[in-house]
């Protein structure tokens, strides 16, 4: 029995070898039974941040499904920690929003590999087409440029580039039209500042249409990772858009909607497809 469950450790164990850095903190992602967690064992998923680790329960590595979207609720745990969003006092949802957007894309940086096979996963979850851990690992997949529409379920946002002049005389980069779900976005947004920005208004309309409630601190960070998970799974190419904007360089110009993507850094720790090839 006992030689059983060492094994079954040491698969989990090399499904997701790497540290999660973010804020002062580097945390090992490690499969353990949730009989060992120290908050809460009814839950798949918990950070301790005490102890540097970010656990996972080893069930979870047969449903990639549900280990994205538990991947997606450590990450959106540990950002808004580190971001000061750590007791229920805090009830605007315009902090946690920027919060996300932000902590995203930084975690993105700081993290490739990780961003890489967390991708795969959701890749995995949604169709093999989507193809999101390409995106990142290679200059010669096609994105296309920012996508015109975005569906939520029942509702339609709409995207749009927003004029200088007015980006100028508002002091906004862009904004969310909740009355005529609309985006606005200025033209001078571009690299990884486009995607915090583009990010930071999707969320607005993820938390409108979601159902998204502030007020209860663990209730909403939950509601995100759903809510944004069920976004990808609805708008594959325009993640792919956003993943393209993260990767590229800060001073570095996107180029919009061609072949050739930005010669951006390269991502070496990579894996093949889906949770259980994950090259170290």
């Amino acid at each position: 029995m006992k030689a059983g469950l060492a094994q079954r450790s040491s698969r989990h164990e090399a499904i997701a070898p790497f540290t999660l850095r973010y804020g002062a903190y580097r945390l090992k992602v490690v499969f353990v039974s949730r009989k060992l967690f120290t908050r809460d064992r009814r839950r798949l998923s918990e950070v301790d941040l005490n102890a540097q680790l970010i656990r996972l329960d080893p069930s979870l590595a047969d449903r990639p499904a549900l280990l994205a979207e538990h991947f997606m609720r450590v990450c959106i745990r540990l950002i808004h920690y580190v971001n000061g969003l750590s007791d229920d006092s805090v009830r605007s949802e315009e902090s946690f929003t920027h919060s996300l957007a932000n902590g995203l894309v930084s975690l993105a940086h700081r993290n490739p590999s990780a961003w890489v096979w967390f991708n795969a996963l959701l890749s995995e979850h949604i169709t093999a087409q989507a193809s999101f851990q390409r995106v990142l690992i290679s200059d010669q997949v096609h994105v296309r440029g920012m996508p015109k529409r975005l569906n939520f379920g029942r509702h339609v946002v709409t995207l749009h580039w927003w004029p200088k002049r007015l980006a100028v005389r508002y002091q906004e980069w862009g904004f969310f039209d909740y009355a005529n779900n609309r985006i606005h976005l200025s033209r001078e947004l571009h690299g990884p500042h486009l995607a915090v920005i583009a990010l930071h208004e999707i969320m607005h309309a993820i938390h409108h249409h979601g159902s998204c409630k502030t007020g209860n601190r663990n209730r909403f960070m939950q509601q995100q990772a759903v809510a944004l998970t069920a976004f990808i799974r609805r708008n594959p190419g325009a993640w792919r858009w956003l993943l393209r904007l993260i990767r590229s360089t800060a001073h570095q110009r996107v180029r919009p909607a061609g072949k050739a993507a930005a010669n951006d850094w390269p991502m070496k720790e990579v894996i093949r497809t889906g949770a259980r090839n994950f090259a170290a």
